[in-house]
């Protein structure tokens, strides 16, 4: 059998399968030498299906002649077709029983050549061994992957994260996959980013990013592009998070009438957008809304009317926000009914339309 070469095993099973070459062991009786033939003969007509692509057959006959040499003890053709049959097995995705005919080509070897033995067949025998087995750690954590993400669509951040958590050392020591790690830390950081925790989500993409900064595999570019956009999105989110938390507690203030306690609450909203976001930030103009319309349930018409205005200039500049802008126009005409005397549903309709059911 023409064995790989001993530092050329990169992608065995995908690529190289032992083909037969072993000798009959001396000191068999005729009827071992009888079964030795026959399993030769199994190999080579397995090998024969295996190069046409039937590996289904092809893994057949190679546990066809495994058969043959049960009761004739441990030789380098056992462990050849245990290597053949394990790279049959990886070939139509059962990786686990793979496994299992590597290590046992690995113990005939290392029980024959001895435990440091660096024969060509050895070599590749562990190799394939080592290689099922990261793809076994990639597999289940690919999995754990998969129903993380599942739960997270659901919104149950923390039993995502606890099942990323499970994954991550399996790629990152199982499979020794910075690839799949970098994936894992990115759906890790959307997690801690769903409850606010922009400082850990951000603390990970880079984390991410860095593990893949200077792979060139074809794959790399499109992850990283996902991590890099969503490294600048948590960024600016992270940098706006103050004003709109700001914003949503003028807000549940005003749902429960504390119109004075929205107000002062509006009003810090207003100037942290000022000092961090900018004035023309489409921020400001929720913010000056909340303030505007605190101030006419207060009856403070003149502030109300004053900083409706400006939130409509602002939120003009910013089409996406076009909901918005109806609402800021609807309070500005209830600032005019109001102001001018009005009352009742009769003279303005309290409720606009956009919002009944």
């Amino acid at each position: 059998m023409k064995t790989p070469q001993r530092h050329n095993t990169a992608g065995a099973c995908n690529s190289l399968v032992p083909v037969p070459t072993a000798k009959r062991p001396d000191g068999l009786s005729a009827m071992d030498e009888q079964l030795f033939d026959e399993a030769l003969v199994w190999q080579s007509a397995a090998k024969s299906v295996m190069l046409a692509g039937d590996f289904a057959t092809a893994l057949t006959f190679y546990r066809n002649a495994l058969a043959k040499l049960q009761n004739i003890g441990s030789t380098e053709l056992e462990a050849e077709l245990h290597i053949n049959v394990g790279c049959m097995l990886a070939k139509n995705g059962d990786r686990l029983s793979a496994k299992g005919e590597f290590a046992s080509a690995v113990l005939i070897l290392e029980r024959m050549l001895g435990l440091g033995a660096e024969h060509e067949l050895v070599v590749f025998a562990r190799y394939n061994l080592g290689d099922t087995q990261r793809h076994l750690h990639a597999d289940s954590a690919r999995k754990l992957q998969g129903e993380a993400y599942e739960h997270m669509q659901l919104g149950s951040n923390l039993s995502a994260r606890s099942l990323i958590e499970q994954a991550l050392p399996m790629a990152e020591h199982g499979a020794r996959d910075p690839i799949l790690e970098a994936t894992l830390l990115n759906q890790l950081a959307l997690t801690y980013g769903a409850e606010r925790n922009y400082k850990r989500a951000i603390v990970l993409f880079k984390e991410a990013r860095k593990l893949i900064a200077h792979r060139r595999e074809p794959a790399i570019k499109k992850i990283c592009s996902v991590i890099d956009g969503n490294l600048r999105r948590f960024r600016v989110v992270k940098r706006e998070a103050p004003v709109w938390s700001l914003i949503e507690k003028a807000t549940r203030l005003t749902d429960q009438s504390w119109f004075e306690h929205a107000e002062a609450a509006a009003q810090k909203a207003v100037e942290s957008c000022r000092r961090h976001l900018g004035g023309d930030h489409p921020a400001m103009a929720f913010a000056l809304h909340k303030l505007g319309f605190s101030q006419l349930m207060l009856a403070d018409y003149g502030s109300a009317r004053r900083n409706l205005s400006v939130a409509k200039v602002i939120i003009g500049k910013w089409p996406k926000h076009k909901d918005e802008a109806k609402v800021i126009d609807f309070s500005l005409a209830w600032v005019d009914n109001d102001e001018n005397g009005g009352g009742g549903d009769s003279e303005f309709e309290v409720v606009p339309p956009e919002w009944r059911d």
